[in-house]
């Protein structure tokens, strides 16, 4: 989850913050009159980088008290999201904690093939890893990633 959102809101930040200073110098060398336009560039530019810094913090602060864990997928939940020539594969984890007898779920999203998502549609108790903040334990990232690797296509 966490690589996915990084790089896509990076290049998302830097693909809409280009055209905003152009904008912006444009303006100030009065070549070009403040209109609707610039005010829409300039907010979409301004929205891409609080959105980066955010989940730049998030990633930050998850990895300064890291608490890993392993939940098990839940094939019924799996949903993919076609990407170019890849697939978004959505998935949602569960995780039993004996110690206080709560259920737990985690989302995460991972960028995969056609044959990881019918692996994981079609697989039984396949485990995957979570990592969340001991002191905020709502930030977390599910590593979805290390499972479509260890998964057996057939």
């Amino acid at each position: 989850m966490k690589k996915l959102y990084e790089y896509v809101s990076f290049d998302m930040a830097v693909l809409f913050t280009v055209p905003g200073i152009m904008c912006l110098i444009d303006v100030f060398r009065e070549e070009m009159m403040f209109d609707i336009v610039v005010l829409i560039v300039c907010c979409i530019a301004v929205v891409s980088w609080l959105v980066f810094a955010v989940i730049y913090w998030r990633v930050r602060r998850l990895k300064k008290n890291p608490v890993y864990i392993h939940g098990e997928l839940v094939p019924e939940l799996v949903r993919v999201i076609p990407f170019f020539r890849e697939y978004i594969i959505k998935a949602t984890i569960t995780h039993f904690d004996p110690q206080t007898g709560k259920t737990t779920l985690y989302k995460g999203i991972a960028m995969g093939v056609w044959r990881q998502y019918q692996a994981l549609r079609n697989g039984e108790h396949i485990l995957v890893r979570v990592v969340y903040d001991e002191k905020h334990p709502r930030t977390y990232q599910v590593l979805l990633e290390e499972a479509l690797k260890n998964v057996n296509i057939l």
